[in-house]
């Protein structure tokens, strides 16, 4: 028996491959229209559907045990853990190391330096985003295999990690390892405002990340996690040439993760500034994050004086703050360097607190570990603090002033209702002694001229200081001893005197 085939069933048969060629011609073509750029245009892609291009640079240290089948064993065994680990979200080319970098990375890879234009660093780069050094050489019984991670996105050069391996047919693994710890996610600042920022991460929608319903969550290296911390930075990109560098990290900025919705994660905008990103966009600068992978346990905090001079600040506290007891706790205070070192007792992400005194100075977020210095430039108070006390000086002569005039005039007084007028003159002649309104305003603006700061707001401060204390010489210090001699010359003449009745004995009393 013939099986019979409907017409429009033919035509589908028919017409199916043809769909199927027009179909992978349109995808081709689009793939065409993302990866090659127009003439004299950048090259553009699809932010949440780029992979990461790693190329990793493997230096073996020449020893008879570190032989070239060693490195392609190492090659091969990257490959295959990084497809394990995540299949889509980046694409790990390992390589020879060209020969010129070779002794860089294997003697002193906290020294390496990228070339300074940038055509060469894109020439090391190539196609690829981020370029890897992984260093592996004879250590003791076994072997140290360093990682150091240059992110060509955003220029950052990051941190040092080393880890020790005892058998040599784990080094693959152990290599892989260190690809994995130096690698660092990236996301751009989709917007922003004061406190807030709103991030999209690269290949989001290529990335798998831990699943509600995994017995044991495995988080691939390339997808940001809720723990995670990010630097923000901001890169100037076209044609307009710049006095200023082409990539600025932001300063004791951090960004940390609130929550997310969809591909977009929320985050907290913690910095020593009030809007560090800005909120407006602009088609000549390019806002990304990435994350800090700390690799030391310590960062030493170099304070110095926000002014021309950068002078080192000693004794200067260095506070953390217990969120939950709401309660600073002493970290350190500043030597004669002006140096305090932190560590992560409290924690990866720290937001510190430097006092001088009572007042608090700066207010510092820091990635404890992802840097083992940093110039922290702190509002000197010395300038502050020496005006306060002149001012205290001067307001306890101010005080002594007051008190003395008050004394005299209630000594005067009694003596003119007593009717001695000789010891009332007496008296009058030692209170005209007693400094003026005007002497005394005099010393305050000579003070005032000799206490002068760099920084406005401070200089505010000082001022507003004075003008307080010329307050209240204007309001208590009065010409008391005209007054006083007129009531004096009407009580010789015979007349009654305004305020006698002060003679009754109280204001002796």
């Amino acid at each position: 028996m013939v099986a019979k085939t409907s017409s429009s069933n033919f035509q589908q048969m028919t017409h199916q491959p043809v769909r199927v060629v027009y179909l992978a011609f349109a995808v081709a073509t689009l793939g065409l229209f993302w990866t090659f750029p127009a003439m004299g245009q950048e090259k553009e892609e699809v932010w949440e559907y780029s992979p990461y291009r790693v190329k990793v640079w493997v230096a073996l240290e020449l020893t008879p045990e570190l032989g070239t089948g060693t490195l392609a064993r190492i090659k091969k065994e990257i490959v295959w853990l990084s497809e394990q680990v995540d299949l889509s979200g980046w694409r790990v080319t390992p390589e020879a190391v060209p020969v010129a970098w070779q002794s860089r990375i294997l003697q002193d890879l906290d020294a390496l330096t990228l070339p300074e234009k940038a055509e060469d660093r894109l020439k090391e780069l190539g196609d690829a985003d981020k370029l890897i050094f992984v260093g592996v050489k004879k250590d003791g019984q076994g072997y140290r295999v360093t990682s150091r991670e240059y992110d060509g996105t955003t220029e950052i050069l990051g941190p040092v990690f080393s880890q020790k391996c005892w058998f040599i047919h784990r080094l693959g693994r152990q290599a892989y390892r260190a690809v994995e710890s130096a690698f660092s996610p990236i996301a751009r600042v989709e917007e922003a405002n004061v406190g807030r920022a709103t991030v999209k991460m690269r290949a989001s929608g290529l990335i798998q990340g831990p699943q509600p319903d995994d017995a044991v969550p495995v988080t691939p290296p390339t997808y940001i996690q809720n723990s995670d911390v990010m630097v923000p930075l901001i890169k100037h990109v076209g044609r307009l040439k710049l006095d200023r560098a082409n990539i600025r990290v932001l300063d004791w900025t951090c960004l940390s993760i609130e929550g997310r919705e969809g591909d977009l994660i929320q985050c907290k905008v913690n910095s020593m500034f009030r809007s560090p990103l800005g909120s407006r966009t602009s088609r000549r600068q390019q806002r990304y994050a990435i994350v800090t992978k700390p690799a030391t346990a310590t960062t030493t905090i170099v304070m110095h004086s926000n002014d021309k001079a950068k002078e080192p600040l000693s004794g200067y506290n260095v506070y953390y703050v217990d969120q939950e007891k709401n309660e600073p706790i002493l970290l350190g205070k500043s030597d004669w360097r002006g140096e305090v070192t932190v560590d992560q007792k409290y924690g990866q992400f720290q937001t510190l607190y430097v006092k001088n005194g009572e007042r608090v100075l700066s207010r510092m977020p820091l990635v404890v570990g992802y840097y083992d210095r940093v110039d922290a430039p702190v509002l000197s108070d010395e300038i502050r603090l020496r005006a306060e006390g002149i001012i205290q000086g001067l307001e306890s002569q101010f005080l002594d002033l007051v008190a003395r005039r008050e004394v005299f005039s209630a000594r005067i007084r009694y003596r003119i209702g007593a009717g001695e007028f000789d010891g009332a003159e007496e008296l009058l002649n030692e209170l005209r002694d007693l400094p003026t309104r005007e002497q005394f305003e005099d010393i305050i603006n000579q003070q005032e001229r000799l206490l002068q700061s760099d920084d406005t707001r401070e200089q505010a401060r000082i001022n507003g200081m004075f003008t307080q204390l010329r307050t209240l010489l204007l309001k208590h210090v009065s010409d008391i001893s005209g007054e006083l001699d007129s009531e004096l010359r009407k009580a010789r003449e015979g007349a009654p005197a305004e305020g006698a009745a002060a003679g009754d004995g109280t204001a002796a009393a």
